[in-house]
């Protein structure tokens, strides 16, 4: 038996020399087969793929992401000794004295093999394991070409490795079953723990699942994993890691299993937002192919700026306020007014039942957000060098010249009837929408959009005068960045979730630049609007959000029929965007808890409860004030009738304030005026 022992290991030996001429024909085949497979090959290892781990802005563990292996790498030094000596015992109790290729095993499998007359049984030592693992082109045939092959690649593998870092990378290649990889993630996912902490019966058990994960999992055969459990704590005692005491005590015990799996995502939308974001960015990889491969097994540690106390009080106040099964959705995107960090993105809508996220509109499209879109056409007119205090006549349903972008006759009908003479500031403080029809024709549709596009609009603009209207379809986080944008003086910020991601081995693979923000609108233009949407809290539609300490702008918006209802503000500090609606379908909010819905009632109130929950400790900050407005000549209007006298004022930038007085006038015409004509004064 000895003699056909040593015959057979010598017949493997030889064919792992170099091709010599009396070695035969068989072995010179399996020496070129060698130079083919592995002779010459990079024996680097690949990187095993491992999966990538999303932190919220604390550093706590959002979510984990990977394709079909869940992998965390662990270092040799963090996994248990007895872990370690449970899985030699079971696959290569010999590891650390052979160089890769245990002769006395292999003679011992070639015997059985040549008296079956086929490859029933392999003799492969841990390295000879891995490098079949890791090397596709070792292959996994069952020949003895193949065999030849990887024992040649696990010798140049010990030449090249330590015995502990060849060990290290077995134990975090080996498959556990239940798409489990590396053994930090089976310590995990069967028994809740690290693989530093596993107890002798916990380690014993891995172990025994290598060999075929399916067979001896816990999960599905406890009595077959209890065999084999105790298969190796017995031979863990033969070989002397334990004493038999201690195999015996562990025997006694049951396996009970802790089942872990990968956590769900604590934040559905938010996830799905991140990665959405990374697939598009081209800063993390060429190819959308090779960023989805660097996401999913590049073992990232993603670092956000998501606040999860934050989405959860978003919830919270969005439920008490629409606290009904048959209420609307309402949808919240709050950013950093001076960076652009994402805080929140809030979704009353469950992940589970829609992945529409009603803050981004992904998975479905944007919904119109009324008249909080006025603020664009108040950039837009400001560019074009409209003057703040411009006058125009806001009588409901006038018909307004929209042509080209238009009919002309369109005739704007505002949300209260009222109408009259007023200056910008007045009509933006009462959301007149006959003044920002006429407004919207002044600076031009197109510039309106531009300006969209400049200060954070991605989606397509309809060209027509009612988009000052809000009728352009748009999304909860867009809308935020625009206010961002009026709100940090014109400096648009690009809205960020990803603040820095960290290689496996701790290295910086990205962070966030300080060239995030770009100047996009003229400085003293987005101080103008942003005082001019002060008065909308402080007295006009939008009071429901007004915050106490600490200064606020917004404007509110709502659609005609009242399917969608909107609010959107800043502090200095944060801007948040508030969305009310149906998601599913446009259905007028006529009669929600008693009320109509506006962008005034249900909006400004959610934005309000949101925003004082982010503004606590923070100080009170003010934007700079507007600039003066332009001082402009004062027509002489005596003698004119009232009403010509009203439009020749309004055209000059004036609001006329009418008296009636005893004069020796007719009645209707002018008698005098104050400032007199020909004086200059400041517009208004």
């Amino acid at each position: 038996m000895l003699a056909v022992l040593a015959g057979a290991a010598v017949m493997f030996a030889l064919a792992l020399l170099p091709t010599v001429g009396s070695a035969g024909r068989a072995f010179a085949q399996v020496s070129n087969s060698f130079q083919a497979l592995g002779g010459t090959e990079d024996i680097r290892f690949p990187r095993f793929p491992e999966r990538s781990t999303v932190y919220d802005v604390n550093g706590r563990v959002m979510a984990t992401l990977f394709f079909d292996e869940n992998r965390k790498h662990v270092k040799l030094d963090r996994i248990n000794q007895v872990a370690r000596e449970a899985v030699l015992a079971i696959e290569d109790t010999k590891f650390y004295e052979h160089d890769g290729v245990d002769m006395v095993a292999v003679a011992r499998a070639a015997l059985k093999n040549l008296l079956a007359g086929e490859i029933e049984q392999g003799a492969s030592t841990i390295t000879q394991q891995l490098a079949r693992n890791a090397f596709p082109s070792v292959g996994t045939e069952r020949t003895i070409t193949r065999k030849v092959a990887e024992a040649q690649m696990a010798l140049r593998i010990e030449q090249e490795y330590t015995k502990d870092e060849i060990l290290e990378l077995y134990l975090n290649r080996v498959y556990f079953g239940r798409g489990v990889y590396g053994i930090g993630t089976a310590a995990e996912y069967y028994f809740g723990t690290k693989a530093a902490d596993l107890t002798l019966p916990q380690a014993a058990t891995l172990a025994g699942l290598i060999a075929s994960p399916e067979k001896y999992s816990p999960e599905n055969d406890l009595d077959a994993a209890t065999e084999r459990r105790d298969q190796v704590l017995r031979r863990m005692a033969r070989v002397g890691f334990i004493t038999q005491e201690e195999a015996d005590a562990a025997i006694a015990e049951p396996i009970e299993l802790d089942i872990t799996p990968p956590r769900k995502p604590k934040s559905a939308f938010f996830i799905d937002f991140i990665k959405r974001r990374f697939l598009e960015d081209e800063r993390f990889g060429a190819t959308r192919e090779e960023r989805k491969q660097i996401l999913f097994q590049g073992g990232l540690k993603i670092h956000t700026t998501f606040d999860p106390k934050l989405e959860r009080h978003g919830l919270k106040v969005i439920r008490g306020h629409l606290p009904l099964k048959e209420d609307p959705e309402a949808a919240i995107a709050s950013i950093d007014g001076r960076t652009g960090a994402i805080r929140a993105l809030v979704s009353s809508q469950r992940f589970g039942r829609s992945q529409v996220n009603l803050a981004t509109g992904e998975g479905g499209t944007g919904r119109q957000v009324g008249s909080s879109f006025k603020v664009v056409t108040l950039l837009a007119a400001l560019e074009q060098k409209i003057p703040q205090m411009k006058v125009y006549n806001g009588q409901h349903g006038q018909p307004v010249d929209c042509t080209p972008w238009g009919p002309p006759n369109y005739r704007a009908n505002n949300a209260d009837g009222s109408g009259g003479y007023m200056h910008l500031w007045e009509a933006t403080r009462r959301s007149v929408n006959a003044v920002f029809v006429q407004l919207a024709v002044d600076a031009g549709v197109d510039n309106m959009i531009d300006v969209a596009k400049r200060a954070g609009i991605r989606s397509e603009l309809p060209e027509v005068c009612s988009l000052t209207l809000g009728t352009g379809e748009v999304n909860a986080l867009e809308m935020a960045n625009v206010f961002q944008t009026i709100s940090n003086q014109g400096k648009r910020c690009r809205p960020y979730a990803i603040a820095r991601i960290l290689k496996p081995n701790g290295k910086e693979f990205f962070k966030q630049g300080r060239d995030n923000c770009k100047q996009v609108i003229d400085k003293k233009v987005a101080i103008t609007v942003a005082n001019m949407l002060k008065p909308v809290v402080e007295s006009g539609t939008g009071t429901a959000a007004k915050l106490g300490q600490w200064p606020v702008f917004g404007k509110t918006g709502s659609t005609n029929d009242l399917r969608d209802a909107t609010f959107g503000g800043c502090t200095v500090q944060i801007c948040s965007f508030v969305w009310v609606g149906h998601q599913k379908a446009l259905i007028p909010m006529q009669n929600v808890h008693g009320q109509r819905v506006f962008g005034g009632t249900f909006p400004a109130r959610i934005w309000h409860d949101f925003m004082a929950e982010v503004m606590k400790g923070q100080k009170p900050l003010d934007w700079p004030p507007a600039p003066k407005p332009e001082a402009e000549k004062v027509p002489d209007v005596v003698g004119m009738p009232q009403e010509k006298a009203e439009r020749v004022l309004a055209k000059a930038g004036f609001t006329a304030v009418v008296k009636q007085v005893a004069s020796n006038q007719p009645v209707g015409i002018v008698d005098r005026q104050n400032p007199p004509g020909g004086s200059s004064v400041t517009a208004g």
